[in-house]
């Protein structure tokens, strides 16, 4: 894994493309889809907390008795509620929570992802 991340000119263009990535990681069978999309969105959901129950809200999705969405938004909708000075930073914990997805330690996504930081 490089030590320097190259990412595109705009943020929407980097989450796309590891959007894609995942997508081609479940196609090639180098990750499963029931282990990538599932931890990336429960660790992306943990740390933009506030961004979640915005889209959960949006789309009349049910909240539990603590007010957390009981569905975890998608990496690219999730996206969408970032606002524009944090949205590097999305970038970013989206690469990170590839890559604590594939390295097959599951216990805490959001905590593994906040220490790459």
């Amino acid at each position: 894994m490089p030590q320097h991340p190259q990412y595109c000119e705009t943020p929407e263009e980097s989450v796309e493309e590891l959007c894609n990535l995942m997508d081609l990681v479940v196609k090639y069978g180098l990750g499963h889809e029931d282990v990538i999309y599932p931890i990336v969105e429960e660790g992306l959901n943990a740390i933009y907390q506030k961004e979640a129950a915005r889209h959960a809200s949006d789309m009349g999705e049910e909240f539990d008795e603590n007010g957390s969405p009981l569905f975890s938004a998608s990496s690219s909708a999730l996206f969408e509620y970032v606002d524009l000075d944090a949205r590097e930073q999305y970038v970013a914990d989206l690469r990170n929570a590839i890559s604590v997805a594939m390295s097959g330690d599951f216990s805490d996504p959001a905590g593994a992802v906040l220490a790459l930081r």
